[in-house]
This record gives structure tokens, C-alpha cells and sequence, in this order.
């Protein structure tokens, strides 16, 4: 689903500001903060209930009402982790570890960019992959991979590890950032790195708690190295049942969101 945060509506604009730095620009930018604020987001409807604008009350034509279907979930309905967690068991473990030593052996360089199934070879693992591919991808739309331990390996093999496993669930890779990096390192960052050239391999680029988003892929992975002593913790919401809610609620949204005048320079 696209980004709804470029609204028109600018009630209580404000110029945005960093710490320390003079204004960056005279854009006017609507009221909505890093952490969007319900209470915001109440005075925001009050503003636009009064200036009785003529707003479409319905979802653009051919447009669904309502999505059903196992992409539109609550997150009561995963009380029970083994409905979204595979642990590899200790035979899984030792047939990844021997597909890393065989994409090894390939080379005396070992390429990420060179990892697919056939160079990362999982027999029988691949089935159970092959099913959280179909999950993913025509399911609730996600799932967690356990079992391995990262302290095991070094920093290049718990790439590898990574790559392959992957490449048996979405194998063809997406660019990452303008570099064309294919990964990039999540790390706990002291403070705000403004600057993209300072940023390097590295996301994000502030210390701050990241609000819900949406990725520019089609499929998100993540590789946990190690747990953070406090915070680190990552949320998802069915994209499906967003849809839902501004259908129902706002249903001028999606017209807005349906529009083709949007630039899209990816």
C-alpha cells in the first residue's frame, strides 16, 4: 500500500527543523509527527469536519470495500507463536551449515551476489522453505525463522547463512539504498546521521524509535546477530486490514491514493 503522509491538507504546518541546524527548506509540511499522535490525528478530523469539504464517500470504481482473505489479520489471532514460527531443528542446522561450506568451496572469494539455490544447496529443508515462500507470499503475508546462532559464525558467514536461506524463499535480491547495496547493517546508533554519505552500509539513520512504514520491496527479511538489552522490538500490521479501515473510515483517501498524478523516481 502506498505512503498516505504527502496529505494536502495542512491545518497546522510547520517547517521542519532539526536540533542544531538551521531550517532545511520553506516546504510547508503537514501536522503529523515522527510518532503519530492520536490525539493530532483527532484535531486534524475536527479541522477538516468543518470546512465541510465535498470529499468522495465512497472507494474508487472497481475498488474493493472490503479485503478478506488470510492477509487480513488481527494480531490476537497469533497468540500461538507456532502459527508464524519454523524452528529449524538440529539436522536443518547442520544441512545449512554444509550448503555454506559447499558455497565456499566454489570460490577462494565467496560472493554473496553468487548465492541461489543451486550454489546454496538445501535437499530438505527446501520443501519447508518453499512453504513459508507460499505463506509470504500468498498467506498472512509473514513468518520467523529460528535456530540458528549467530555467535557461531563469523560477521561474512552469518551473511552467507543469510543470502541462502533467503534465496530458497524470494531469491531474486533487491537494491537496498542509491549504492546498490543488497544489505543493509541495522545497528544502534548514538545519534541522528543526516548525512547519507556519513551513513554508509548502515540504516537507520537516527536513534529514534521508527513509526510504522512501509518498505519500498515486495519482500522484507531481517537477520537478528544478537538481542538489544532494551527496545529493538519490530511490529507489523496486515496491510490488508489498513485497507479496511480507510475504506471504511476514509474512503476519500483512496482516491487520493488512486491518483495518477503521484511521481514515482524510484
Amino acid at each position: 500500500m502506498p505512503h498516505a503522509t504527502s496529505t494536502v491538507f495542512t491545518p497546522a504546518a510547520q517547517h521542519l527543523q532539526l536540533k542544531g541546524e538551521d531550517t532545511l527548506d520553506d516546504v510547508v509540511r503537514p501536522d503529523i509527527e515522527w510518532i503519530p499522535s492520536h490525539d493530532t490525528h483527532k484535531n486534524r478530523v475536527r479541522r477538516l469536519a468543518a470546512l465541510d469539504l465535498n470529499r468522495p464517500n465512497h472507494v474508487p470504481e472497481d475498488w474493493p470495500t472490503t479485503i478478506n482473505g488470510p492477509r487480513s489479520w488481527t494480531g490476537s489471532e497469533f497468540a500461538d507463536s507456532s502459527k508464524y514460527v519454523v524452528q529449524f531443528s538440529l539436522e536443518n542446522v547442520a544441512e545449512i551449515e554444509s550448503a555454506l561450506i559447499h558455497f565456499k568451496s566454489l570460490s577462494i572469494s565467496p560472493d554473496p551476489e553468487k548465492i541461489n539455490k543451486e550454489t546454496f544447496p538445501l535437499p530438505t529443508l527446501n520443501s519447508v522453505l518453499d512453504c513459508v515462500s507460499k505463506e509470504i507470499h500468498d498467506g498472512k503475508g509473514f513468518a520467523v525463522l529460528r535456530g540458528l546462532d549467530p555467535k557461531k559464525y563469523s560477521t561474512l558467514d552469518n551473511v552467507l547463512l543469510y543470502v541462502g536461506i533467503t534465496s530458497h524463499i524470494a531469491e531474486i535480491r533487491g537494491c537496498q539504498d542509491y549504492d546498490g547495496r543488497m544489505i543493509v547493517h541495522i545497528q544502534d546508533i548514538k545519534h541522528d546521521v543526516r548525512d547519507y554519505a556519513e551513513r554508509g552500509p548502515f540504516s537507520p539513520y537516527t536513534a529514534r524509535a521508527q513509526p510504522f512504514h512501509t518498505d519500498r520491496c515486495d519482500v522484507l527479511s531481517m537477520y537478528a546477530c544478537d538481542i538489544a538489552p532494551s527496545g529493538g522490538e519490530s511490529l507489523l500490521a496486515s496491510n490488508a486490514m489498513i485497507y479496511n479501515e480507510i475504506a471504511k473510515t476514509r474512503p476519500d483517501i483512496l482516491h487520493v491514493l488512486a491518483d495518477d498524478k503521484w511521481i514515482f523516481d524510484e
